[in-house]
């Protein structure tokens, strides 16, 4: 056998007792690199950062702060006597508890070609070599150079060095160019979306560095260092890294000393397991290469399945729980195999799957990945769906770094794939029941024969017979049958606060609703302004100029090139401008013609020409009919009529002397030839353009799909607020007599229990059943009338008040009753079953209340949510306020897409979540182009209830941007502060412009340069778009709205009409209006809001039944039938007059946003009729009355 094979064997073997010692050392240097940032969390860096020399620590070493070089290096205080003399100042002392240092000093070893020294944990953190040594000295120079590390170890030091790449794979490279502005007073951390919050500052520092000495004592004191110890040192540093600031500079504040560790120990650890694997000799010349000389790679392992497809085959919300648990512990499983090895590093995880880092084996990587895949397949199968693993090609951790993809771009690009489907393994995953009775599938998993399992059920050993029979009374297999009871086990044991159950979702009308939500992360970058070379607290603002021309000839392409003056141009259609190819032009180097000066070297007389000297300035030029109209200073009155020569062609004085104009075709060409560029065109303008970057750093990258993810969860947190937390339940103790042979009640198995004219669901546990339905729905089936109660019974109050009547009613039934039947609840394909006769002997509504709310997933793209359905559009409301405020500055491209699924409590969950998914998975149109139709800057007082209060919207912008295809409109709200509701945002609220109207006068424009996936290549600070006004016809942008729809499933097969064409519209000819832009939502709530005050019940259902069955007659909602649609509208607009409304509120109508953006300028209003004959032809009134009247139930108050 082969080294190379022995060397696979040891690594995929690992760990036994007798591991070899590099797994151990691999383990170390994991600790040593999540910690190699250590010294950002203590006060001496905060003071040496934010107060420089005026600061306590104007000496300050935070690279240094175990102070190892000291020993390491005898000739310091010679080869290096700043940072000799630095290291005996004040705040370099005692920075860290000895006992810390002593642990970060143990030793560890790693194969060649990383052993060319012992090692240290603490090596990662002093060795990091960040910062200049000495002088222009490095501890790691370019290839060539000397490297200073060799100062100290004379025979290199590969894997310090490999931190230092790995660490600028991590946090960018290239935020050595943005422009940077330190905080000062207070600390705030950012998203990379710009939202900030409060920051761990001067005062709390030290004791958070305290916490994290505290864990490395605890975790990393033992002689063997395990896998589990390092996960549990992770998991200790986890949770006090992530409120350090890795730095206090906006707008690098967005980047925590966890998102960085973890990052950077990602990508050295699996860098070094390539090496070894390649046995690769490599120096310190060769680590040092970057960018085009770059020789590093990595690869990324996928685990992929369509997650969605997977979760929607539960029958039950407790198979989707079971569902669910079982792929995160498929992953976990495959996670922690390969991280225990050190084979790779998981970085994203989602329901679909995850992506970890692999090392890149070089020529060996094929046998080595086949070697993985053979030892970890086992582990892959959910339910006979593989997840398939999958290699991607050699990737490189930076994005200028040449040969190979970028790491995060790939990832993206995989995530933004929507072909996920797994493998099938059935032959192997059936095996073992292929020799059993044949039965039909367990409706669960799909899988599995009906009945099959008991054996390998241990509560089922004494009664094998009788728990194979009820699992196929049930349509189960016995493990579905068990899995069911553990989800129902562990949430009344221990999770009694929530909900696993539908019927305890719904409303008090029996419906539910579920709510989708999707970021779209496909293109997310950060784009950030450049800074000037040598001073990062400035911007860069002279790298290139644009030329805003008066063409008087051909219309030029985008490419056509001109030379003017030295420069070199090129014409960009966006713009309708030249942009320059060069840099460092001044617009005073550019003049407006090519050439200003002009003689009048003679006048025409009748005695012929009359010679004289007038030297002119040319000012401006027009086109006439003929030729040309100069302007000219100063004027010569003296010659006003007369014909002149200039250029020895002639010209006629017009004007008081104030223009010349061409009087021949030669005067006309010599204008061309001499005065225009390019014989065409003038310069109206030059515009001094900034420069701006695109800043994709691994650890950026991964800080956006944390910040969504916890944007989902943080609305988990919040549900209780929006859905109720008051619901009751009432426990029944009694006996129970079965009348059934199979009729024995199994503990933690759901029933049902039959009250008169209906029944609720209840469970079975320690003598007593406890119900699990909303009690005020059953108390209203059973013909209790509930209490005097508001007019919309939405608020919080008053439902949790309604709860406690419903909870209060079913008990009353259940004394009063005494004697009940139980059965069987129905399921997939079967009717509810009589098992037995309960008697009531003690019943007792539960002290402690829940929330009716069930959380399916919150995965950093993803969202899912039960919830009632009355509560379902408060859900929806909530998330776009949130979205709206945290994310506002970006929002124009970072959209959100929402849906709700409404139904009834009995719909089968499996068509729920599948018209979830589809809406989900329809087409979101991102680079459209739209106009802005109003600007103007607003302030707190101004600011939307949701938004006041936030420091964010102390000053902020109302942008309307009308779409140029459909004409919709979309409100931007763009947040113009940061998180002190001072510092202006100079980094986040940027918008790519689509065409110039006025943008190109103001100072904040700017050229990425590179563009990317970008739709443009020119970004403008959101402060400066303008609308149409006056002379300038408004800017265009691109924009990618964030979107809104609904359905409601009267029938499992209404998920089928949840369908949409390649503009993201439903193909539904009556739905046709949908999806909506999620800012129209509050028009829809406007148009319901006059209808419920103006009309009643009865007269609302005969004007939307009038204008809908017109519409179905007339089909108007085809695009073929403009006609039809242009008498539709004037029929929605007679139908709308006609109507008999209650009170005179036409006068002062006006719709959230829709007209203008009251911009200042003065604004025809369109009349109330117009406006709701538009509302009422787009489908916008039926869908408003749908929404609120027949499925929230809402009432109109007339």
């Amino acid at each position: 056998m082969s080294s190379q094979s022995w060397l696979f064997k040891d690594i995929l073997c690992c760990p036994k007792p007798d591991e070899p010692g590099f797994c151990q050392g691999l383990r170390l240097a994991q600790a040593g690199a999540l910690l190699h940032n250590l010294g950002k969390i203590t006060s001496g860096f905060l003071e040496w950062q934010i107060k420089g020399k005026l600061g306590k620590a104007p000496s300050f070493k935070y690279q240094h702060i175990l102070r190892l070089i000291e020993s390491d290096c005898s000739l310091l205080a010679t080869e290096s006597p700043q940072l000799y003399q630095a290291l005996k100042e004040p705040e370099n002392i005692n920075v860290l508890d000895k006992k810390t240092i002593d642990l970060l000093k143990r030793h560890f070893k790693l194969p060649f070609p990383l052993n060319d020294r012992q090692y240290r944990p603490g090596d990662l953190l002093e060795y990091l070599g960040q910062d200049k040594i000495e002088g222009e000295n490095r501890l790691y120079n370019k290839p060539g150079e000397h490297h200073f590390i060799k100062n100290i170890f004379p025979g290199g030091s590969l894997l310090t060095h490999l931190m230092n790449r790995a660490h600028r794979g991590a946090s960018g490279g290239e935020k050595e160019d943005i422009f940077i502005e330190q905080q000062n007073t207070g600390l705030f951390r950012s998203t990379p979306f710009g939202w900030e919050i409060p920051a761990v500052d001067f005062t709390k520092v030290n004791d958070l560095k305290s916490k994290i000495e505290q864990a490395i004592q605890k975790h990393l004191s033992l002689d063997f260092f395990s896998f589990q110890n390092l996960q549990d040192l992770s998991s200790a540093l986890r949770k006090h890294m992530v409120e350090a600031l890795a730095d206090t500079q906006r707008p690098l504040n967005d980047l925590t000393v966890w998102d960085t560790g973890h990052t950077a120990m990602a990508f050295l650890i699996t860098q070094a397991m390539g090496l070894i694997l390649q046995k690769r000799a490599i120096d310190h010349d060769e680590l040092a290469k970057k960018e085009a000389h770059n020789s590093l790679y990595w690869r990324v392992l996928s685990l992929r399945l369509d997650g969605l497809a997977y979760l929607e085959g539960a029958a039950t919300l407790a198979d989707l729980r079971v569902r669910y648990r079982r792929l995160k512990e498929t992953l976990k499983t495959a996670q922690d195999w390969l991280e225990e090895r050190s084979i790779a590093i998981q970085v994203y995880q989602d329901e679909n799957g995850a992506f970890l880092l692999f090392p890149d084996a070089g020529i060996n990587h094929e046998p080595f990945f086949q070697n993985v895949c053979e030892k970890i397949s086992p582990e892959l199968n959910v339910d006979g769906i593989t997840l398939l693993p999958e290699l991607s090609p050699p990737l490189t951790s930076h994005p200028d770094d040449q040969g190979g993809k970028y790491a995060g771009t790939y990832i993206q690009e995989q995530l933004a794939n929507s072909d996920l489907a797994g493998g099938y393994d059935l032959a192997t995953y059936t095996a073992a029941w292929q020799s059993e009775p044949v039965y039909d599938i367990c409706v669960a998993c799909g899988i599995r024969p009906q009945g099959y399992g008991a054996q390998e059920i241990p509560e089922y050993q004494d009664n094998i017979g009788y728990y194979r029979e009820k699992a196929r009374k049930r349509k189960l297999c016995c493990i579905c049958m068990d899995r069911r009871r553990d989800v129902a086990k562990l949430w009344l044991t221990k999770e009694e606060n929530s909900t696993v159950w539908i019927d305890e979702v719904a409303d008090n009308n029996g419906r539910i609703a579920l709510v989708v939500g999707l970021f779209d992360l496909d293109d997310w970058q950060p784009v950030y302004p450049k800074a000037k070379e040598g001073s990062r607290s400035e911007l860069l603002v002279d790298p290139g100029a644009i030329l805003k021309i008066r063409n008087f000839g051909n219309e030029y392409c985008s490419g056509d090139r001109v030379k003017i003056r030295k420069y070199d141009f090129t014409w960009d259609s966006s713009l309708s401008c030249f942009v320059s190819v060069s840099t460092g032009i001044k617009s005073s180097n550019i003049p407006r013609f090519k050439n200003e000066r002009l003689n009048i070297h003679g006048v025409i007389t009748e005695n012929g020409l009359k010679e004289l000297s007038l030297p002119l300035t040319v000012r401006n030029i027009n086109t006439t009919d003929s030729g040309y109209v100069l302007d000219i200073d100063p004027s010569v009155s003296e010659c006003d009529g007369e014909i002149v020569k200039a250029y020895n062609q002639e010209f006629k004085v017009i004007e008081g002397g104030t223009k010349l104009l061409t009087n021949t075709e030669g005067a006309v060409k010599k204008v061309e030839d001499a005065l225009l560029y390019d014989h065409r065109f003038m310069i109206e303008e030059v515009i001094e353009y900034k420069d701006a970057l695109v800043s994709p750093s691994f650890g950026r990258t991964r800080r956006a799909w944390e910040t969504t993810r916890l944007f989902w969860k943080e609305i988990e947190s919040e549900l209780g607020k929006i859905a109720g937390s008051d619901r009751r339940r009432i426990k029944i103790k009694g006996s129970y007599e079965t009348r059934e042979k199979s009729g024995k009640l199994t503990p933690y198995h759901a029933y049902e229990l039959i009250l008169g004219n209906t029944k609720t669901g209840v469970l079975w546990e320690d003598a007593r059943f406890i119900t699990i339905a909303n009690l005020s729905y059953i108390a209203s089936q059973l013909g209790y009338v509930p209490p005097a109660r508001s007019r919309k019974e939405i608020s919080c109050a008053d439902q949790n008040r309604l709860q406690m009547w419903g909870a209060q009613a079913v008990r009353d039934t259940l004394l009063n009753g005494k004697s009940f039947n139980v059965a069987e609840p129905a399921s997939y394909g079967m009717q509810s079953k009589f098992i037995g006769v309960f008697q009531v002997e003690e019943v007792e509504i539960a002290e402690s209340s829940y929330l009716p709310a069930i959380s399916i997933l919150a995965e950093p793209r993803t969202f899912m949510v039960m919830v009632p359905a009355d509560r379902a559009l408060e859900v929806v409301k909530k998330i776009k306020e949130k979205h709206e405020r945290e994310m506002g500055k970006v929002r124009n491209r970072l959209p959100l897409h929402l849906g709700i699924v409404f139904t009834r409590r009995r719909t089968p969950l499996r068509a729920v979540l599948e018209a979830g998914k589809r809406m989900l998975k329809r087409k979101h149109l991102k680079n459209e182009s739209w106009k802005v139709t109003g600007a103007i800057i607003k302030n707190q007082s101004e600011t939307p209830g949701w938004l006041r209060g936030d420091p964010h919207f102390t000053k902020w912008k109302k942008i309307l941007l009308e779409n140029e295809r459909s004409g919709r409109v979309a409100v931007w709200r763009v947040p113009l502060v940061m998180g002190d509701g001072k510092t202006r945002d100079s980094w986040y609220p940027y918008a790519f412009l689509k065409a110039d109207g006025g943008a190109l006068n103001k100072l904040e424009f700017f050229r990425l340069e590179k563009r990317g996936s970008f739709p443009s290549d020119w970004i403008i600070y959101a402060n400066s778009l303008q609308e149409q006004k006056g002379g300038s016809p408004g800017d265009y942008i691109y924009f990618a709205p964030s979107t809104f729809d609904f359905e409601f499933l009267d029938t499992s097969g209404r998920r089928f009409a949840i369908a949409y064409d390649e503009k993201g519209r439903r193909v539904e000819s009556q739905r046709r209006q949908r999806p909506y832009l999620l800012d129209e939502l509050e028009i829809l709530e406007h148009i319901w809001n006059k209808l419920k005050k103006t009309l009643t019940k009865n007269q609302i259902y005969a004007l939307c039944d009038l204008i809908e069955t017109k519409r179905q007659e007339w089909q108007t909602n085809s695009e073929d039938h403009k006609m039809e649609s242009e008498t539709f509208f004037q029929f929605c607009r007679d139908a709308l007059a006609s109507a008999r409304w209650q009170t005179d509120w036409k006068t002062n109508e006006h719709s959230p946003e829709r007209a203008n953006a009251n911009s200042g300028t003065e604004q025809i209003k369109p009349n109330w009729l117009d406006k709701w004959a538009g509302y009422a032809a787009n489908g916008w009134l039926a869908d408003a009355v749908e929404l609120y009247l027949q499925i929230l139930k809402e009432e109109p108050e007339t």
